[in-house]
């Protein structure tokens, strides 16, 4: 069997290029049997007739794996607007067989992918930078936390209304990604996060985010906005992270009502929490998903079990 294999080479410790290199390598060495040609995705896209730079299909964030006898596809994607890649090869007349993503992906969108004959997979998230994984790994798990929350990112959209009403109350130390004042190396921004016993995580264009993985990761409780996507390996409300920003306190945000009292009760029960063994169980099962979903390893395995020993392409 020959496999076309489809991926942008980016730049350098972007964490989405250098694991589909890893894994380019990675396939290799296992299925030494199969016989893997490397197009780069521009070439793949011109091949099917696609706009190179406007295409979904040729983002920079896709994986793709093609088999030009059985003219039958799998493709990965971490873009935000994933979920829109299955639609798009079914308007172009391309046979997808198996896609896997996480943004925004739900129950309802694999349901309806599986009556038109594509195996929709949930997958894992990624995080920002190839080191980051190593960089958090090698942080100490005891050190000291301040009862804080920390929050550090860009501040477009909802996430303006959201950041404004939270930065009035002391619990919750926000930095803006583009202040250069609170710019970090990422080495410090890790140490600074991990100084903290809670992280705020807002959902952008997806419901999910690299800030989710950091969290679990550094061992700080995961405070954020509800979980609106699927994973391989469920990442659950109540076990991996509490819901503080329900739909409740965002309608209070949206209309503009007085929150001290509704956010001061809420920080009340994290704080309540934080002294309680449900803390110490909900940071290690946190960490045990980081472990298990966001090595390198880990998710070749994840990634390419999908493929099903390449059945797929049959």
């Amino acid at each position: 069997m020959k496999i076309i294999i489809s991926y942008d080479l980016g730049y350098k410790n972007w964490y989405v290029s250098e694991f589909y290199k890893y894994f380019h390598e990675r396939i290799i060495e296992n299925y030494p049997e199969i016989k893997f040609e490397y197009i780069p995705l521009r070439e793949i896209a011109f091949k099917f007739g696609f706009d190179v730079l406007g295409s979904i299909f040729s983002s920079w964030f896709n994986l793709i794996l093609y088999n030009e006898i059985s003219e039958k596809f799998f493709i990965h994607s971490w873009l935000d607007y994933a979920t829109e890649i299955p639609k798009f090869c079914l308007e172009q007349n391309i046979h997808l067989t198996t896609f896997s993503c996480t943004s925004n992906l739900t129950q309802n969108i694999i349901n309806e992918y599986s009556l038109k004959g594509i195996d929709v997979k949930p997958s894992t998230y990624f995080l920002e930078s190839w080191s980051d994984y190593d960089a958090i790994s090698k942080l100490d798990p005891n050190k000291p936390k301040k009862r804080e929350c920390y929050f550090a990112g860009a501040n477009h959209g909802i996430r303006q209304n959201i950041l404004g009403k939270l930065a009035k109350n002391n619990f919750f130390k926000i930095n803006i990604k583009s202040n250069p004042k609170q710019f970090k190396q990422k080495e410090q921004y890790f140490e600074e996060l991990s100084s903290h016993a809670f992280g705020l995580s807002l959902n952008g264009a997806a419901s999910i985010c690299y800030r989710d993985l950091e969290l679990f990761g550094t061992g700080v409780l995961n405070l954020r906005a509800p979980l609106h996507c699927l994973t391989h390996n469920p990442i659950l409300k109540d076990v991996h992270f509490i819901e503080f920003i329900d739909d409740k306190l965002l309608n209070m945000i949206l209309n503009d009502e007085k929150l001290d009292f509704e956010i001061e009760n809420r920080i009340q029960k994290i704080e309540h929490f934080i002294q309680t063994e449900d803390y110490n169980i909900m940071i290690n099962e946190s960490k045990k998903w980081f472990n298990d979903n966001c090595s390198p390893d880990s998710q070749f395995n994840i990634i390419s079990s999908f493929l099903k020993d390449f059945s797929v392409f049959e």
